[in-house]
């Protein structure tokens, strides 16, 4: 029932490592002022003593963006020392005014216990949070929790929408779960065209491990559902 199987809970523990690690490259809002502007400079260039500078500047007069970048020089310790609790402290003020990075790696960090009280349930109302602003990374992880009972009652519908929702915005490990349940039938009507459908989305984006079940899925279909598979996957989103 569940998948990935054995190495499940390792696995996605590197996933969203590497998530939390990228997370203001890709869903960062646009700078809200020019020290922000000029922190993100610095940055860019190694000079994070000086985007410290910029950030804290305008951390203090309260706004999101800074907070949320500033956490993330505290949690991966770019030009300070690496401080979960100070990271967590920005983070939590930039979330509380609604920047969805932020409560995506408030709700990291409370799931993983960095320099907060490990709280599953903690974890749960900042992810959905962020799910709710439509965060595909926040998406699958929920999907994840439900799926695996994870501070909420096990609901595998819930699980399966959500994974949906995550493998329609083009994430990848949404969508190689997403197939591999249709593949499997698991808590879904069995559907192995479907299935190579979005496996066929995940391999397109380079993942070698969707590459590799995509032709262990072709080897048990026929010609013309791998040509429906092929066509299904034109028209997911």
């Amino acid at each position: 029932m569940l998948e990935p199987t054995c190495g499940r809970l390792n696995a996605m523990n590197r996933v969203l490592t590497s998530i939390a690690a990228a997370c203001l490259v890709f869903f960062s809002s646009p700078p809200a002022s020019a020290d922000v502007e000029a922190g993100i400079w610095a940055a860019e260039r190694g000079n994070y003593k000086m985007a410290h500078a910029e950030f804290l500047r305008e951390a203090k007069r309260g706004n999101p963006e800074g907070q949320v970048r500033l956490g993330e020089l505290y949690f991966r310790g770019r030009g300070v020392d690496q401080n979960y609790e100070e990271a967590a402290k920005w983070y939590l003020q930039a979330a509380e005014q609604g920047n969805v990075v932020a409560q995506f790696m408030l709700g990291d960090q409370y799931r993983r216990g960095l320099g907060v009280q490990r709280s599953n349930e903690t974890a749960m109302g900042w992810y959905k949070r962020a799910a709710e602003q439509n965060l595909a990374q926040a998406q699958y992880q929920l999907a994840i929790h439900y799926r695996d009972g994870i501070g909420v009652p096990e609901d595998e519908n819930m699980a399966t929408r959500l994974f949906e929702k995550a493998a329609r915005q083009g994430m990848v490990a949404a969508q190689i779960n997403l197939a591999t349940r249709y593949w499997r039938g698991n808590n879904v009507t069995q559907d192995r065209v479907l299935a190579y459908a979005w496996m066929r989305k995940a391999a397109g984006q380079g993942d070698m491990s969707a590459v590799q079940k995509l032709k262990g899925y072709a080897r048990s279909m026929s010609e013309e559902d791998i040509s429906a598979g092929k066509r299904k996957s034109l028209s997911l989103y």
